[in-house]
């Protein structure tokens, strides 16, 4: 089935329908959407090999790397801005919902205890795309708020 799940911040508020804009591919299994944000690619500053470690990626698809190798800690910034500086609304395949829930659960505790500030988790759900190979189409113009200086 071609079901997505939007997850959405609690102080969103919607104003019309919620659609993308259009030509934007739609939300396939592999291939989530998200909220082009301008986070970039701040945590590949992080130490994520000490994150990693608190976070072993449980399986890989590459049986060259070792059961505790995380795919995130190799993304290049190109990467993060290209794929992964995504924010709410997010858009993500039933299929995606449950692996990567978990990994993104998974992640946010050592991120924050690296990073205990505001968008903590925003950048352990990128990392967790990345570790899933999970290339968001970002897309701008999908809320406004205090990030879009509105």
């Amino acid at each position: 089935r071609d079901e997505a799940i939007v997850l959405i911040d609690p102080d969103f508020l919607f104003l019309k329908k919620f659609e993308f804009p259009k030509n934007t591919p739609p939300v396939l299994p592999g291939k989530p959407a998200a909220a082009k944000y301008g986070l970039g690619g701040q945590f590949l500053d992080f130490n994520l090999t000490r994150i990693c470690n608190m976070a072993p990626a449980l399986q890989s698809m590459d049986d060259s790397l070792d059961s505790k190798a995380c795919p995130f800690v190799k993304v290049t910034n190109k990467e993060v801005n290209n794929y992964y500086s995504a924010g709410p609304p997010y858009v993500i395949h039933i299929q995606d919902v449950i692996p990567f829930s978990k990994r993104w659960s998974e992640l946010v505790p050592p991120t924050y205890d690296e990073y205990p500030l505001l968008y903590a988790e925003m950048f352990a759900y990128s990392m967790a795309a990345a570790d899933l190979d999970l290339k968001h189409q970002l897309i701008r113009g999908l809320f406004t708020g205090c990030m879009t200086h509105w």
